[in-house]
């Protein structure tokens, strides 16, 4: 068997496509697997909030103006992401670009926005005010200000695009993992889960996978400390600030990375109990991670997650 590895940058984060392959195969698959590479660098371009030249800006630049093209990829993504926003009740809201890119810019400069660019932001977080046309493919926004961002579910879509294209070449021996987001193919393999209170390789635990997706978020990832407190980059679009329900770290478990992402930001705005009924009706299970450092797991992963060292909470991440 040959290892055939693909690691790369792109949406933000590092990734990486493995898979295992018989030796007579290993030419074609690195063809696939490069071209699989070279996919994810488009949906970057057409995706991202960054690149002047992204459909994404295009959109934020008509705002409340008219309705720009788009590829049919990004109309099927933007079409997905509104059914997300309704499963969630707006906890997930693609929306959300100017109250991001308010927070994104509070962390920079370690300084907390005003209110009152806090609220002009929420009033201009609506999953209801994107309009998508067919045939051909136009999406809009319907107030000036407003803009899309992908950062809570492009990720999960390009690992599930990744693995669709896999099993459609007859791959099923797979790892992928793009910035944390892991979907495993046939071979069972053992993952750790991020400790939120310690550095890389200090893991909460182990989880044991298999034909399936994981995604993890946390607090931890990106945030500042003001007057004693910690602000995170979990917004909760209703109101305007990082969401406050006691966790610090989420891992879900399912068929499909998309979903799952869609579902995390969902866990970090709600919190555990209100999340519950909507995971087990999308046959979704979780790790949660508090910020006291408890650690609650759905039943079904009883047996397939095993505890790590004990967990010490550091007041810098809590």
């Amino acid at each position: 068997m040959k290892q055939i590895s693909e690691v790369f940058t792109a949406l933000g984060t590092a990734n990486e496509i493995s898979v295992s392959v018989p030796d007579r195969e290993e030419e074609r698959v690195l063809l696939l697997v490069r071209k699989l590479k070279e996919h994810v660098f488009l949906l970057d371009n057409s995706l991202s909030a960054f690149k002047s030249d992204s459909e994404t800006c295009a959109i934020a630049r008509s705002a409340g103006k008219s309705a720009v093209q788009v590829s049919e990829e990004t109309r099927l993504l933007i079409s997905r992401a509104i059914d997300g926003s309704i499963l969630t009740g707006g906890t997930f809201d693609i929306t959300a670009g100017p109250l991001i890119r308010l927070w994104e810019k509070a962390r920079r400069e370690e300084e907390l926005p005003a209110e009152e660019e806090i609220r002009k932001a929420v009033l201009l977080t609506d999953y209801r005010d994107i309009t998508v046309e067919a045939t051909p493919f136009r999406v809009g926004l319907r107030y000036p200000g407003q803009s899309l961002d992908f950062g809570s579910m492009a990720k999960g879509y390009a690992a599930d695009y990744v693995k669709a294209e896999l099993k459609e070449n007859g791959i099923n021996d797979y790892l992928i993992n793009f910035g944390g987001t892991i979907i495993t193919g046939e071979q069972e393999r053992e993952i750790g889960i991020r400790n939120p209170f310690a550095d890389a390789g200090h893991p909460a635990g182990y989880l044991t996978m298999k034909n399936s997706a994981a995604v993890t978020s946390g607090i931890y990832e990106n945030g500042f400390r003001k007057n004693g407190k910690w602000y995170h980059h979990l917004i909760d679009p209703a109101t305007g600030y990082p969401a406050a329900e006691g966790l610090s770290g989420v891992t879900l478990i399912g068929d499909s990375a998309e979903k799952l992402d869609i579902l995390t930001t969902m866990a970090f705005v709600k919190g555990i109990r209100k999340s519950l009924p909507v995971l087990e009706a999308e046959n979704t299970d979780g790790i949660f991670i508090t910020q006291n450092g408890e650690i609650y797991t759905t039943p079904a992963l009883s047996e397939s997650f095993r505890k790590g060292n004990e967990i010490h909470v550091r007041n810098e991440s809590a």
